[in-house]
């Protein structure tokens, strides 16, 4: 699966790189405790994720690519809000 990180673009060029790398440090952390231990997960680079999952129904995948994108919902709906991602 892949997931693209929206407005890491723009924060990553308002603020600084250091705040960028922060918020790709605390979102991969959010990130990695939606799969399961033995799936992968990774910063393909610039704003995108991506995911392998083993033995996985289409269902299951589905589940887990929609729990991410909540998470990333939830980082977006912080950082406009003006509150920590963590």
């Amino acid at each position: 699966m892949l997931l693209h990180l929206d407005l890491f673009n723009i924060i990553n060029d308002t603020c600084d790189h250091v705040a960028g790398d922060e918020l790709l440090r605390q979102l991969g952390d959010m990130l990695q405790k939606k799969v399961r231990q033995h799936d992968a997960l990774a910063r393909l680079g610039g704003d995108q994720f991506g995911g392998l999952m083993e033995h996985c129904s289409l269902a299951q995948v589905r589940r887990v690519a929609n729990e991410l994108g909540d998470v990333n919902r939830q980082v977006i709906l912080r950082l406009r809000g003006g509150a920590r991602t963590a």
